[in-house]
C-alpha cells in the first residue's frame, strides 16, 4: 500500500508546457498577421534631398508601376479617375490630396492625374518622396 501512495502523490510543481506553447504559437501568428494589416499600395517611391516626412491626413492618390490608380487602397482604372475624383471632391469635401507615384512610370501619367485633381477643384496637393539622406 506504502509503494502505490508514494506513485502518486502530489507534486508542487507547476507544469506550464502548454502555456508556452499557446505563446509561441500566438507569436507566430501576429508575425505572420502583423504584416498583412497594414494594406498599403506597393509603390517604390523616388528619393528627394527636399522630401520630409509627412501626416498622413489627406486623402493619399497612390499610381503603381502597372499604371493602376488607387484613392486611398481603393483601385480606379485611369478612364473612371476624372469623374471618380469629381465625385469624392463633392461627397467628401477633399480639399488636399497627397499624391504617390512609382519612380519607374512615365512622366505624362503623372502629370494627367495632376490635371485630373487640379481640374476636380483641389488646389492642395502634396506630391510624396523619400527623403534622401546622402549629403
Amino acid at each position: 500500500m506504502s509503494d502505490i501512495y508514494k506513485k502518486y502523490t502530489a507534486t508542487s510543481r507547476m507544469n506550464i508546457t502548454s502555456l508556452v506553447d499557446i505563446t509561441m504559437m500566438l507569436l507566430i501568428i501576429f508575425m505572420i498577421a502583423s504584416p498583412l494589416m497594414h494594406g498599403k499600395v506597393d509603390i517604390t517611391l523616388p528619393k528627394s534631398k527636399a522630401a520630409h516626412t509627412y501626416e498622413e491626413r489627406a486623402t493619399v492618390i497612390s499610381i503603381t508601376k502597372d499604371e493602376i490608380i488607387y484613392v486611398d487602397k481603393t483601385p480606379i482604372p485611369v478612364k473612371e479617375f476624372p469623374n471618380r475624383i469629381k465625385e469624392l471632391k463633392e461627397i467628401k469635401k477633399i480639399d488636399e490630396v497627397s499624391l504617390k507615384a512609382d519612380e519607374g512610370l512615365h512622366y505624362g501619367l503623372v502629370m494627367e492625374v495632376i490635371g485630373y485633381i487640379k481640374e476636380a477643384g483641389i488646389e492642395n496637393l502634396g506630391l510624396v518622396a523619400i527623403p534622401d539622406k546622402k549629403k
